[in-house]
């Protein structure tokens, strides 16, 4: 008897993405959390990217899609003065940042958009 292998898809999947004012998600330690993730994970990643493409990096502004189950499935950036292989380093660790509990529609946890602006930062 032939036997048929299949396998369960490993990342997550929004149907729809919400971009309303009701309920945004949030991580871990709200403001204070995000910031450290900043100087700990993303300054490192930015810092690299200045010295190899002897740019300025002033200001980002990161879109993050954060999924029903407070995982980041998607990561974006508006207005970005990057190089790809910039975006692509970002992106990356982007993606394995844990901590964020889902938006909320109507009391449900649903994916949904979230904004963050990182503006006028020096990095050394």
């Amino acid at each position: 008897m032939p036997v048929s292998v299949s396998y369960g898809q490993a990342t997550s999947y929004c149907d729809t993405i919400y971009n309303t004012f009701e309920t945004i998600p949030q991580y871990d330690k709200d403001f204070k959390g995000l910031t450290s993730y900043l100087i700990n994970e993303l300054a490192p990643i930015i810092g690299d990217c200045m010295e190899r493409d002897s740019t300025i990096i002033a200001s980002l502004f990161i879109i993050l899609t954060i999924d029903s189950q407070g995982k980041v499935v998607d990561a974006a950036f508006s207005r970005p003065n990057l190089t790809a292989i910039c975006k692509t380093d970002l992106k990356k660790k982007l993606l394995t940042m844990n901590g964020w509990t889902a938006g909320q529609v109507n009391g449900q946890p649903v994916c949904r958009i979230f904004n963050w602006p990182i503006r006028c930062l020096k990095w050394e």
